[in-house]
């Protein structure tokens, strides 16, 4: 909850713990092995919240720069580019 995710990948073997802001960009924030680690605790779900929540309020321009400066990267599923 609180726009914090836990997405299944490569056949169950990983995670991804996955920002939301309101269904429209989605932020892949930490990838981990599920047998090196079974959960994040819960002062890292804490950690992850907050950080949901300064994304949820970024503008697209704001989020343009990040992505031109590379502060972020770009997963774009159905890009023209």
């Amino acid at each position: 909850g609180g726009g914090v995710f836990k997405k299944r990948l490569h056949q169950n073997r990983e995670r991804a713990i996955i920002l939301a802001k309101g269904g429209s960009n989605w932020f892949y924030t930490f990838l981990y092995a599920k047998q090196d680690m079974s959960n994040i605790n819960s002062q890292e779900l804490a950690g992850f919240r907050e950080l949901a929540k300064h994304y949820a309020f970024l503008t697209k321009a704001q989020l343009t720069a990040m992505i031109n400066t590379k502060e972020l990267t770009e997963i774009c599923y159905d890009c023209k580019n």
